[in-house]
């Protein structure tokens, strides 16, 4: 019956973690962006606007890019506790990237 237990536990654990570790992606163009709040929002190619909260060392790649309105980007985020965290932020070619 422990082993039975465990299994369980671990499997619910596993789930778990799997869930929490989605990553999301939206290509789109960026509609705003407050570095001193670390949110970005980037309206989709499909139209739909997705609000990115950035952390410190995303906050200064996208300060390293320029990243300002009208800019076509590529972000990945996770949700967390409702709010989506940027994981991965690239400034598509052709935008003033150096």
């Amino acid at each position: 019956l422990s082993l039975l237990f465990t299994s369980l536990l671990l499997f619910l654990f596993l789930s778990g973690v799997a869930a929490a570790a989605r990553q999301f992606t939206v290509m789109g163009t960026v509609k705003s962006v407050d570095l001193g709040a670390g949110i970005l929002v980037v309206t989709s190619d499909t139209g739909g606007d997705v609000r990115v909260t950035a952390g410190k060392d995303m906050v200064e790649r996208i300060r390293h890019y320029s990243t300002a309105p009208g800019d076509d980007v590529t972000v990945r985020y996770v949700r967390q506790g409702g709010v989506n965290v940027a994981t991965f932020f690239r400034k598509i070619m052709g935008c003033g990237v150096p």
